[in-house]
């Protein structure tokens, strides 16, 4: 009965006053857990009752308590993007900003899927480590991806998140800025992935003009090939982009390579009805 009283005040927002006395006039356990595992810190955290984590802070209360379900402190108060405020205060009072909770979700991962660009600087700030994956394999860089929140993967990108194949990613959604900001931080450009798709490959299909422009002007090999046999210049030519198959001709593309099926730019265009490229290639003069 005494274990509630408390935990039900914490999770009210009762007075820091009526917290305190609770603690220390009735010796009540201020690190009590319920039968989910729930202390009188997380459901104070969760609920967003600042004064009432400040006091049971005061009081000893264990910042990095967990929940049945692996829930922490932390990861309570990161559910509502207004608990910012307390947040901040776990995280001064020792919160473990890398702590996951039963699903393996980070504090960060939370932080990215609120959209919340302030709290995931901030955790960044504090040592929020952005290669950790949860149960399904996502990272904070994943779950940014899926929001399509460009200013959150800038800047888990400036912390190191992004690797030489996310230039595929910028390079498929046509994001020039993004793009060149990340080869002048030392990503390859003809990193390919496992289907040795490039970024130059993917900006070609999807018709990115600067993007295909950028890449070549740092360097992009023009003839590389995905493990189908494509080609940028095939991609070109497959999409009818009269532009591209002009830049990528005039950047030495090869237009004799063939795919597995035996396709080249020129049949490509031909079988897609793309006239002008047809005779765009024919023309041609190496």
């Amino acid at each position: 009965m005494a274990v509630n009283k408390l935990i039900k005040a914490a999770g009210r927002g009762d007075p820091p006053e009526k917290i305190k006395y609770l603690v220390e006039e009735k010796g009540m356990d201020v690190n009590v857990r319920d039968e989910n595992g729930m202390s009188p810190l997380i459901y104070a955290a969760f609920f967003g009752h600042a004064e009432v984590v400040k006091t049971l802070l005061d009081c000893g209360a264990d910042v990095n308590t967990r929940g049945n379900s692996g829930v922490t402190v932390l990861m309570a108060a990161l559910q509502n993007a207004r608990n910012q405020e307390i947040a901040r205060l776990l995280i001064d009072s020792g919160a473990d900003v890398n702590a996951c909770d039963g699903q393996g979700l980070t504090p960060l991962m939370t932080a990215v899927y609120s959209d919340s660009f302030e709290m995931t600087h901030y955790l960044l700030e504090k040592g929020a480590d952005v290669q950790v994956k949860n149960s399904k394999g996502w990272s904070a860089l994943d779950l940014a991806k899926q929001k399509g929140n460009h200013q959150l993967l800038q800047a888990l990108h400036q912390a190191g998140s992004l690797k030489n194949a996310d230039l595929i990613y910028a390079a498929r959604i046509g994001d020039a800025r993004w793009l060149s900001e990340m080869i002048k931080n030392g990503a390859d450009v003809n990193a390919a992935n496992d289907d040795q798709e490039t970024p130059l490959l993917w900006a070609s299909f999807n018709g990115h003009v600067r993007v295909v422009k950028t890449l070549l002007d740092n360097g992009a090999r023009v003839n590389d090939r995905s493990k189908e046999g494509w080609s940028a210049l095939m991609a070109a030519a497959e999409t009818g982009s009269e532009e591209l198959v002009k830049l990528l001709l005039e950047r030495g593309a090869d237009i004799d390579l063939k795919t597995e099926t035996g396709e080249t730019a020129l049949t490509l265009a031909q079988n897609n009805g793309f006239s002008n490229i047809v005779d765009m290639i024919r023309n041609f003069v190496r």
